[in-house]
């Protein structure tokens, strides 16, 4: 659904990848290209750095071994 908020943040996005962001805020009309930066021009999302974990998923190819649990209770 288009709603006025979410046309402006896509046109503010847009616009910023191929303009300065002042001219993003001159077309909003914010006083600041702070304003445009903060609430309209999406930032990159910064994931953890699990390049280790991946690292040892990728040794041991043959997956995690089975564990066997004892169950005493149907013995």
């Amino acid at each position: 659904m288009l709603t006025r908020p979410t046309v402006r943040g896509r046109t503010a996005h847009r616009r910023s990848h191929y303009q300065p962001t002042k001219s993003a805020a001159a077309q909003l009309g914010h006083s600041s290209e702070e304003i445009t930066e903060t609430y309209y021009i999406a930032k990159p999302v910064q994931a953890p750095d699990v390049s280790g974990i991946l690292e040892r998923l990728g040794a041991n190819r043959n997956g995690p071994q089975p564990r066997t649990a004892r169950n005493d209770a149907h013995r």
